[in-house]
Order: C-alpha cells, then sequence, then structure tokens
C-alpha cells in the first residue's frame, strides 16, 4: 500500500533552501520569494522520495536547488546516501565557488551531474565574480566528471558570446583531464533567457534581437551541415542539439506549462511541502494530500491555457509553448515574447525546412 500523493514524475527539485552567496542581477528568485524554507529533513519527506522513485518505470531525477545548494551541503549528502540504491539518478545546479576536492570526490563517487552557472565574459557585470579566474575552483570544476555550463541570455551575453566562451573553457576542461589522466569527458551547455519576475536591473532585458536571429542561424547553418557531413563547428551543433532534441509539438492546444512543474515535475522542500514552481515558495499541498486535491492546486496556478489566446498564431509556439507561466502579459509585450521569437524561429524555420531524424 502507498502512503503518499502518487504520480508519474520525471524529476523532483529538493529545494534545500532560498539562501545564496552571491546577488546575481537577473536572479528570478529575489522577487518571488519572502521567507525560507525549513533546513531540517523530514523523515517522511526520505520515505516520499524512495516511494515515488521505486514507483517510476524510468529513473527518477534528483535536482538539488537553491539559493546556493552547497550552502546546504551536510542535507546533500544524506539525502544522497538515503537514495543511493533507489531507482533515481542526482543532479545539482550551483555557482561552484563552494566546491573543495572532497565535495567533487563525493559528487564524482554519487554520478552527480552538477550544473555552473556562468555568463563567460561579461559574468562580473551579471553575477559579481567569475569563479574560473580563482584556479583553485576551476581545477574542482575541471575535476568534475559530469559538468553543464549553463548561461543566461540577457543584454550583456548573446548566443555566439556563451557557446565560443564556454567551447573555449571546453577545450581547456578537455586538456586538463587528459593531462591529469582522469576519465575523459566534455562540457554540455545550455542557454535560459532572461525572466523578468520582478527584476530591477530592467537593462538586462533591453535586448538586439535582431542580433539573437543572427547569432542562432548561424549556429543552425552548422547544424545543417552536421547533418550533411559538410564542415561544421561541433559545439554549435551541440547547442543546437539541445533544441532539436526537444521537438515542436504542433498541437496548438496547450493547456499545461511546458516545464511540467506541478505535473511531472514536483517542487519539494525537506518537511514535506510541494510548490507552484521551484522559483517560488507558492505552496500546492504536501506529500499527505490526494493527488486530485493537490492536482486542483496546480491547475488553478497554471495560467498557460489563458496566454493560449494570444499565443495561438506565434509561429513559435511550436516550440515555446506559450512560454512560463511566472511572466506577465505585461513582460510579455515588453521584451520577452520577441526574446523568444528570436531565439527559436530559426530552429523552427530549419526544422521545417530539414526534419531531420
Amino acid at each position: 500500500m502507498k502512503k503518499f500523493l502518487r504520480q508519474n514524475i520525471n524529476c523532483i527539485f529538493i529545494m534545500l533552501g532560498s539562501s545564496c552567496n552571491f546577488q546575481c542581477k537577473y536572479c528570478l528568485q529575489h522577487p518571488l520569494i519572502t521567507e525560507e524554507v525549513t533546513s531540517k529533513i523530514n523523515s517522511d519527506t526520505i520515505d516520499f522520495l524512495k516511494e515515488t522513485a521505486q514507483s517510476q518505470k524510468s529513473p527518477l531525477r534528483i535536482l538539488f536547488y537553491g539559493g546556493e545548494p552547497l550552502l546546504y551541503w551536510n542535507n546533500i549528502v544524506s539525502i544522497t546516501k538515503a537514495l543511493q540504491d533507489c531507482n533515481c539518478t542526482f543532479s545539482i545546479i550551483s555557482n561552484g565557488s563552494l566546491l573543495t576536492r572532497d565535495k567533487v570526490e563525493f559528487l564524482n563517487n554519487y554520478k552527480i551531474n552538477v550544473t555552473i552557472s556562468w555568463d563567460g565574459i561579461n559574468v562580473k557585470e551579471t553575477r559579481g565574480q567569475n569563479i574560473f579566474k580563482n584556479s583553485t575552483l576551476k581545477e574542482c570544476i575541471f575535476n568534475l566528471n559530469n559538468v553543464c555550463i549553463s548561461a543566461v541570455l540577457s543584454s550583456y551575453n548573446y548566443p555566439l558570446s556563451i557557446v565560443e566562451q564556454v567551447d573555449k573553457l571546453n577545450k581547456e576542461y578537455i586538456k586538463y583531464r587528459k593531462a591529469n589522466k582522469l576519465l575523459p569527458a566534455s562540457l554540455n551547455i545550455n542557454m535560459d533567457e532572461i525572466m523578468d519576475t520582478g527584476l530591477e536591473a530592467k537593462y538586462l532585458t533591453e535586448l538586439d534581437c535582431s542580433r539573437i536571429s543572427k547569432e542562432m542561424k548561424i549556429m543552425c547553418e552548422h547544424y545543417k551541415n552536421y547533418q550533411s557531413n559538410k564542415e561544421f563547428n561541433p559545439f554549435y551543433v551541440k547547442f543546437i542539439s539541445r533544441y532539436v532534441r526537444n521537438k515542436m509539438n504542433r498541437d496548438i492546444r496547450f493547456s499545461v506549462c511546458k516545464c511540467g512543474n506541478g505535473y511531472n515535475v514536483l517542487n519539494l522542500d525537506l518537511d514535506g511541502n510541494l510548490y507552484r514552481c521551484h522559483n517560488t515558495h507558492t505552496k500546492l499541498g504536501n506529500i499527505y494530500d490526494g493527488y486530485f486535491s493537490y492536482l486542483k492546486n496546480v491547475i488553478s496556478y497554471d495560467d498557460t491555457k489563458s496566454f493560449n489566446l494570444d499565443c495561438k498564431n506565434c509561429y513559435v509556439q511550436s516550440i515555446c509553448k506559450n512560454g512560463c507561466p511566472l511572466i506577465t502579459k505585461e513582460v510579455r509585450k515588453r521584451y520577452y515574447c520577441e526574446m523568444k521569437r528570436a531565439t527559436l524561429y530559426p530552429i523552427v524555420e530549419m526544422i521545417m525546412e530539414h526534419p531531420f531524424k
């Protein structure tokens, strides 16, 4: 007999806490979070995670999230060890500034995928400091076996700059690992678009969308060359592949959020409370709730269906899927939708012209 709320899910964000040692100018949590969640682990939360993992056909992804999750290291260790024999994988999103060799060893031993937030050449403007200028931290990151670099698209950080900087870093990473006889590996790359949920630094949203579109088209050309066995930049291809894997959905009746928050993605604090999104503290229920009462709350906070009225004729809706429910209509009109179109239309155009396998 199952004890807790049940559903088929892909991922659980473990909301460790909202404290952070950085003050990123584009942080979307700052305007949304007003109080701290508990840092004490409820034993039932561990039981819920075990039961949920064991009931899934595919491994459940457990993603440690903050604030800065490395501030809550002891809880990361406790949860990982408690779930090590369960049907799950582990990931963490971090600014990387609190990494040590001991932490790296643990992360590697438990095969925890690590995403490091970094914005390349303008990172000091957006995040306050550049961790890769610290040789000790850089060495720690280069000793991690599974690393993704995640950058934020803003007026200080455009697609080609992001990809070229991570490509350069990737070459250093590969060279370092070879020289130190570490397992062969390469960096993955991710780009998030800047989201204004009450942002003070509005200038970060003053984007040159024609530049974004042009740069995305350049990388799409490399992806087409890769598919046609012509000369291409492998890192451009790696970047575009992320979008191609998230294939277009031509059903325009988008009624639930693309991210899956609340549906097949749960946002869970250590006491067993469930939230609308891992970037807000809007509670939807807890692990003891019946599924349908919980789902009713999920749906009540999901504005995706209402946005469909404005989005249904947009030529990137097939990938954007009405965007993030946290973004208001005012913000959508000011910059968000234009940014999404500039980023995604070159992908849509490429896929429509070349339906790759």
